[in-house]
């Protein structure tokens, strides 16, 4: 690997027995999103310019997805763009199936 006189290398894992082996500087341990910031991350995501009051359906559903989630960030959006294009709830309920 290529690399110049005071460059850095971040380095992402969810192993902390991985990060304290090659880390050179103690690590940072990030959390996941708190409940308030989770849930507006996924409503802008999941419904755009939709409002969420207009699906009730969807919002339950949502929550069930949301747990599993367990406030991540990335997983948060990726869920939210992959459910948005498709306020349907069965759609939504056959992804929420599928993580199970």
């Amino acid at each position: 690997m290529y690399t110049v006189a005071g460059s850095k290398v971040i380095v992402t894992t969810q192993s902390m027995s991985i990060a304290n082996k090659i880390g050179t500087v103690e690590a940072i341990v990030l959390g996941g999103l708190d409940e308030v910031f989770f849930g507006e991350l996924f409503k802008q995501c999941a419904f755009g310019s939709s409002k969420p009051e207009e699906h009730p359906e969807l919002v339950g559903i949502w929550r069930s997805i949301a747990w599993k989630l367990k406030g991540l960030p990335l997983a948060t959006k990726t869920m939210g763009n992959l459910l948005g294009p498709n306020l349907n709830p069965h759609h939504w309920r056959s992804i929420l199936k599928s993580e199970e």
